[in-house]
Parts: structure tokens; sequence; C-alpha cells
């Protein structure tokens, strides 16, 4: 289970963040998570200058 704030990992792209929002998707929830660095991820939202956003869902992320 993760909460907001929780430093997380995102396990495909070995990209760590903190989880800033928290959806219900159904009955699943998806997890919003900001990258720690700067710069364009793919399937990420943000240019090259930006904290890139991610979707993820629970199964996509682990702790840190």
């Amino acid at each position: 289970m993760f909460n907001l704030f929780d430093k997380v990992r995102v396990k495909k792209k070995n990209i760590t963040g903190v989880v800033v929002d928290v959806a219900q998707q159904g009955e699943r929830q998806c997890f919003v998570v900001e990258a720690d660095n700067r710069g364009k991820i793919e399937g990420g939202i943000g240019g090259e200058s930006d904290y890139a956003i991610l979707d993820c869902m629970s199964e996509e992320l682990e702790h840190i």
C-alpha cells in the first residue's frame, strides 16, 4: 500500500520519486509520481526542465 508523499521507485523505468496523488480507477488505485530529477521521461508528462509526472499502478512501484 502506498500513501501520499511516500518515496518510491518506478520499477521498469528505475526512476525514484514521490507519490503526489492517489486516484481510484474502478477497484484499483492509480498513483501519480513526481520524479526526483528534472528531465523528460518516456511515458511521463513534462519537459526537459521539469520534474516528470508518471501515472503508475501499485505493481509498478516499490518503497525505497
